[in-house]
């Protein structure tokens, strides 16, 4: 994902430029296009702590941790942030929400990868 993140960052410029030729919307499109692409890093620690909810059996971990990344997170830093920073709320709000996600993911799995060590 770190390689794809930097693809789409460089990249960004000409995947935009491919679909709409406005100098404007190319303009507009690469900034947001970055912004979102830096989520996509964090976005895996996020998969990442779900799945193993899901595979030790802790089913309503893995549920709380996608309320939190839409209900209590996502929508309203969307609202928030789009009043602050219109048009571009969006791709801030869901990096904020997949770093902050990702930082307690990897707090809440290293606490049960020690619970879970060798016996």
């Amino acid at each position: 994902m770190l390689a794809i993140t930097v693809v789409y960052c460089l990249g960004a410029p000409a995947m935009i430029r491919a679909f709409m030729d406005s100098t404007e919307i190319v303009d507009y499109g690469t900034r947001f296009l970055r912004v979102m692409s830096l989520s996509f890093v964090f976005l895996c620690t996020d998969f990442l702590t779900v799945g193993v909810f899901q595979a030790l059996g802790m089913g309503r971990n893995a549920l709380l941790f996608a309320i939190c990344r839409k209900l209590v997170l996502e929508i309203p830093l969307l609202v928030l942030l789009n009043r602050l920073y219109p048009l571009y709320g969006l791709p801030f709000a869901q990096l904020i929400t997949e770093v902050f996600l990702s930082c307690m993911g990897v707090l809440m799995l290293r606490r049960i990868f020690r619970n879970e060590g060798p016996r």
